[in-house]
């Protein structure tokens, strides 16, 4: 096969034209690059080109999803920041109504025989929302029967107090407050 060239003229269309006039490449390149691959012929030198493209094209893909992955880490970073914010705004009445909730569930479980205002945990709870102990006590009884808790009335009253009812008088607080109290 000679390297030698050869002038080829051909008519095109007119938007043919306009189309080779528009793509970067040149006349001779483009028609090179057509007539060899509708007629299968093939070089060396053209397939070593096509590698070298196919490399940088590969390189430039590599660089982007690294770059991707760092933006991707950066975006995970910003999201769990956020999360985190979040939580710490969470609203006060949420926080303060999931502390109540923790010490009836405390209460339930045995932890403490009874919850009084003079608790240490009731206080600590006023005093992280700026109530004053009676407060919280008052809202524990309103949130034990609100939800239908196993909690006695007897368990929110002073030991002296809690002795002088009858255990006849002795009723979930649910009942107490007039809920259901099943």
């Amino acid at each position: 096969m000679s390297d030698e060239e050869i002038q080829f003229k051909v008519r095109l269309p007119e938007h043919l034209k306009r189309a080779i006039d528009a793509h970067p490449d040149t006349n001779k390149s483009l028609a090179y690059e057509a007539l060899r691959s509708r007629l299968g012929v093939t070089d060396k030198s053209a397939i070593d080109l096509r590698i070298e493209q196919k490399d940088r094209r590969l390189e430039i893909i590599d660089e982007e999803i690294a770059e991707l992955k760092e933006e991707r880490a950066e975006v995970m970073e910003e999201r769990e920041s956020l999360v985190k914010r979040r939580e710490q705004m969470k609203a006060p009445d949420e926080k303060y109504r999931d502390d109540l909730n923790e010490l009836l569930s405390q209460l339930e479980d045995g932890e403490y025989d009874r919850l009084i205002p003079s608790m240490v945990p009731v206080r600590n709870v006023a005093d992280e929302h700026g109530e004053d102990s009676e407060t919280v006590h008052d809202d524990l009884k309103e949130l034990a029967a609100e939800q239908d808790r196993r909690i006695f009335n007897t368990q929110f009253m002073q030991p002296r107090e809690a002795e002088q009812v009858n255990i006849a008088d002795k009723e979930l607080i649910g009942d107490a407050f007039g809920g259901d109290g099943e």
